[in-house]
């Protein structure tokens, strides 16, 4: 569930004034270069929270790159056309799309993309391999996956029931953004574009093979969801046999981020910025508190399992008045924080049947 950062609003200052205007409104931004040859388009994504996603712009000479090409709608493409007509560009003629992670506000038009100019799509490895587990999962092998997961949580009936009808929702609208990549980029790779190059940093949290993209030369980090400028991405651990720790993957890439701190910031939502350092800490810093109110929490009422802990802690608004989709994702936060104080060895599971975690004395 998105949630808002311990953040001053003067630790980030936004590069173009009209777009945290539009995004305070509720409205979507016009398209905008925000840098010589780098253009922000945004493409409605409606039945998301966010409401629309940026797909960047990179164009030098016949080369023409775009950044997350946003959700596959007839008014995402109609909004996408008309950025690339801004930006002197038909979609004819890109000649790569390269994509931050599997989600469909941002993978979603690849594929029709691809058809349209032949331009190659790119994603991390790890997401690649994501991608085609879940093209060839058969159904009834999902649905076994996705009912361990609401086990491993104790998700309870009620919520049992609710979460696989949106599971269902949401998968029917996955499949069909779904896109098989043409290649890998792994850390540290080189795409061209022109005489400019953007460098693929892999950066673990958010999706395990979420990348953000350097340009060194003129100083701007595209971020895609890992960092927003007062949103929390949602860090959480979805998959049950998932023996990772996500949040620990997150925080790590944060720091890495650090380098690139005089970087003007490209987002995936909200609006460009600057001020990442500050920005860094801020985001650690709301995921310390969340840990430290999970600890409270286990101090306090003993062992409880992942939807017990949830349901205790303090989120934006009450759980009851939650969301499924937004339970959903706060079930799947505290299951990554759960994880990480697993990993550093101050929590453990004392009891199954459901699966309680308590603190190790």
């Amino acid at each position: 569930m998105p949630g808002r950062s311990t953040a001053r609003v003067a630790d980030v200052v936004a590069v173009d004034a009209a777009q945290p205007h539009a995004w305070l409104r509720g409205d979507r931004p016009p398209t905008v270069e925000l840098s010589p040859g780098v253009w922000a388009v945004p493409v409605p994504c409606e039945m998301f929270p966010v409401r629309f996603t940026y797909a960047y712009l990179v164009v030098d000479g016949s080369d023409a790159v775009v950044i997350d090409p946003g959700l596959d709608t007839p008014a995402g493409m109609d909004a996408l056309r008309a950025g690339a007509a801004d930006a002197g560009l038909d979609l004819g003629n890109l000649t790569r799309i390269l994509v931050t992670h599997y989600h469909p506000d941002h993978l979603g038009m690849a594929a029709r993309l691809r058809d349209l100019s032949g331009a190659r799509v790119s994603v991390h490895a790890s997401e690649g391999a994501f991608l085609a587990d879940m093209i060839d999962r058969p159904p009834e092998v999902a649905a076994a996956s996705e009912m361990r997961w609401l086990v491993a949580v104790d998700a309870g009936p009620d919520l049992v029931r609710a979460l696989r009808e949106q599971s269902h929702a949401v998968g029917a609208l996955l499949r069909v953004q779904l896109c098989l990549p043409d290649d890998h980029l792994r850390d540290g790779d080189i795409v061209a574009v022109g005489s400019r190059r953007l460098v693929a940093v892999h950066t673990p949290g958010h999706t395990s093979g979420h990348l953000c993209f350097v340009d060194p030369e003129a100083k701007l980090l595209f971020t895609g969801d890992h960092i927003l400028p007062t949103i929390n991405p949602n860090v959480g651990l979805h998959r049950a046999t998932d023996d990772g720790d996500p949040l620990g993957d997150y925080l790590m890439a944060l720091e890495r981020l650090r380098a690139f701190a005089d970087h003007v910031v490209l987002p995936g939502h909200e609006y460009a910025f600057t001020g990442l350092g500050d920005r860094i800490d801020a985001l650690r810093g709301h995921q310390t508190v969340r840990s430290e109110a999970l600890t409270s929490v286990l101090r306090q009422r003993g062992p409880c399992s992942v939807s017990q802990a949830a349901a205790a802690l303090t989120w934006s608004r009450s759980w009851e008045a939650m969301s499924v989709a937004d339970r959903h994702l706060a079930l799947a936060t505290v299951f990554a924080h759960v994880r990480r104080l697993e990993a550093r060895g101050l929590v453990a599971v004392v009891s199954t049947h459901p699966t309680r975690y308590g603190l190790v004395s």
